[in-house]
């Protein structure tokens, strides 16, 4: 079937997209064991769910849904108060008065709203960038089972159409919370005590004077941080994208972080269209992504098999793989989206250059990077899989090995090697490449 923790950050998922809102593992599952990140029915065991290699052959199951329409959402207008903040039809607020769930759901019912429910990444990543929210947030939701067991419902009575579940969850107590810099969703036991996120309808009139939402940028300009961001309106090839944000002093965007991420597909994953461009390509050099404003790659989000062998420029994708980038030609035409400083704001200075690493013996230091790499070679019956070799590398205080650019093969070319396993992977059958200690893939070496 089609349950896996494939996705680089390992928490469990169908293949299709659809919510988990329902476990039937069996007991001891799932396993922690390197590369048991599969899930099987055993049909011997009354159907419960047991975690398994992939590489094991089994018989499978298929499913098709009916063909649906495309749903459009449109970008809803709306008016909330302070201090609930408006975003695509609905007010939203969090509130860090840390309180029972129950508690909780009735506080939110007070101001007539809800427990949040969260029904699309738009509407997480609106949650995670625009709300307030900060890496040590614990905020109950509206998800729980308290209904039945093992069967997930929103307290507001709304379909569950999305999941985020964090690593190993549902890991007991009956209510859900938003946690970490992720912001993934764990069960805890409703009765312990956290901050919440409430929920309501907005309103069609304003109420009461209106707060400047994007203070130091111009109109149509939307501010997130210390940045201003303009969406296109007109369709455009890479280049004429790029010239036309420089033209009102700005530049095709980059992306730093998870957070910028989710911002912008807060910003423009409801939009009908399927593609924006951002400022990466590989139009200079076929090996290496750089952005248009020089900035280090520091953050990737690749597609399905992305970025590969490809050479074109870098659109972000919109809908149900909002946020996903794409190697478009650079010559396709597509909306783009725009980025500045706010007036008056600061550029932010980047690091110095770190001092090469003193390495243990036997390791030598990688290229121009911080780091230490060793080769762990030796008769066949002392090597392992790539899951047993990425398992060993951690449990050494490592990581399998990425490389990011000229200067690291050259360091790995000054010695001949056998075969070697290093951390890029693409195992998640809705994502693309990524290396297995977090940084970017911004150089692609494939034969």
């Amino acid at each position: 079937m089609g349950l896996n923790s494939l996705e680089e950050d390992r928490f469990w998922q169908w293949s299709s997209g659809k919510p988990l809102r329902y476990f039937r593992w069996d007991s001891g599952h799932p396993l922690s064991d390197p590369g048991q990140v599969c899930g099987l029915m055993d049909s011997s065991q009354q159907s419960f769910w047991q975690s398994s290699l992939c590489s094991k052959r089994l018989g499978y199951m298929c499913q098709k849904d009916p063909p649906t329409p495309l749903t459009v959402h449109p970008e809803e207008a709306g008016f909330c108060s302070h201090p609930w903040i408006h975003y695509a039809g609905m007010c939203y607020r969090i509130e860090r008065t840390k309180k029972k769930w129950k508690e909780a759901k009735t506080d939110c019912r007070k101001d007539e709203g809800e427990l949040a429910s969260i029904h699309n990444i738009e509407q997480q990543s609106f949650v995670m960038s625009q709300l307030g929210y900060v890496a040590t947030d614990e905020l109950w939701i509206g998800l729980n089972d308290i209904k039945t067991p093992l069967l997930f419902d929103w307290s507001d009575q709304s379909a569950v159409t999305f999941t985020r579940w964090d690593v190993s969850m549902p890991a007991g107590g009956n209510c859900v919370l938003v946690r970490g810099e992720k912001g993934r969703w764990a069960t805890q036991v409703c009765e312990q005590q956290f901050g919440f996120i409430c929920l309501k309808k907005s309103s069609a009139k304003p109420s009461g004077p209106q707060e400047d939402t994007n203070p130091g940028c111009k109109p149509l300009w939307t501010r997130f941080g210390s940045n201003c961001y303009f969406v296109g309106q007109e369709t455009k090839t890479f280049n004429e994208a790029n010239e036309n944000c420089r033209t009102s002093q700005s530049y095709l965007v980059d992306v730093s972080s998870r957070v910028d991420m989710a911002f912008l597909i807060s910003l423009v994953g409801y939009r009908s269209e399927k593609h924006f461009w951002i400022g990466l390509s590989n139009q200079n050099q076929t090996d290496t992504f750089t952005w248009t404003n020089g900035n280090k790659v520091s953050y990737a989000h690749w597609n399905t098999q992305m970025p590969g062998s490809r050479q074109g420029c870098v659109a972000m994708t919109t809908g149900a793989l909002a946020g996903l980038w794409d190697v478009l030609s650079c010559s396709s035409q597509e909306k783009y989206i725009c980025k500045h400083l706010v007036e008056g704001a600061m550029p932010t200075v980047e690091p110095t250059t770190p001092v090469p690493p003193s390495c243990p013996e036997d390791w030598k230091p990688l290229g121009h990077r911080n780091y230490c790499f060793k080769w762990f070679t030796g008769p066949r019956s002392l090597q392992k899989t790539w899951f047993e070799a990425w398992e060993y590398c951690k449990s050494i205080g490592g990581d399998l090995l990425s490389i990011h650019g000229a200067a690291d093969l050259q360091s790995l070319n000054e010695r001949k090697f056998d075969s070697s396993w290093i951390g890029l992977s693409a195992q998640d059958p809705n994502a693309g490449y990524v290396w297995t200690d977090g940084s970017p893939v911004s150089y692609c070496v494939f034969t």
